[in-house]
């Protein structure tokens, strides 16, 4: 979610459903919603959601000063998580979109195959094209326990937990299997 510093200062220090109530009044850094609007009556709109686990995500970025350290920038994550969410779930977006969780830690070893072949599926394109999707795919090298320290990884679990406690995140369809993300 890249945006700029005065924006980012509307989040900081605040709990995520603040975070997400500002993103439903101001979305940033694109409204979706107006997006699908205006863009539906032109094309068929498919959303690959990429989903990373949580903990890599808190310590992954190096602005998460901004928000005021590590467990805060898990805050703001948490809130753009419940905001976006929010638009799956509710079909705000008007049931004009087909989505898909692409769960990024599958890109590397066993299950890329798989992963690749579920997203060729999903948008239509014939598998053998996609020899090569995300063989240069790299990783997060950061470990959030190296990182963050023990104290905080707990906080970020508990951030985790709470998130998944909303039944925004991740989001799911209706009757359908989802990939377990971690």
């Amino acid at each position: 979610f890249p945006m700029g510093l005065e924006y980012r200062k509307l989040f900081a220090g605040r709990p995520a459903m603040d975070v997400a109530a500002i993103l439903d009044i101001k979305p940033h850094p694109l409204d979706l919603t107006a997006f699908v609007h205006v863009f539906s009556q032109y094309a068929h709109i498919k959303f690959v959601v990429l989903h990373r686990p949580f903990l890599s995500v808190a310590v992954s970025h190096s602005e998460y000063k901004v928000d005021g350290g590590i467990v805060e920038h898990g805050e703001v994550m948490s809130g753009h998580l419940q905001y976006l969410g929010k638009l799956m779930k509710e079909e705000k977006l008007g049931g004009k979109v087909d989505w898909m969780l692409l769960c990024t830690d599958r890109l590397r070893g066993s299950e890329r195959d798989t992963v690749v072949g579920d997203l060729a599926d999903f948008l239509g394109w014939d598998k053998r094209d996609c020899d090569h999707c995300f063989e240069r795919w790299i990783d997060s090298r950061k470990n959030p326990d190296s990182v963050a320290g023990d104290e905080i990884v707990g906080k970020l679990k508990e951030q985790k937990i709470a998130l998944a406690e909303t039944g925004l995140w991740p989001p799911r369809h209706e009757g359908k299997s989802e990939p377990d993300c971690s």
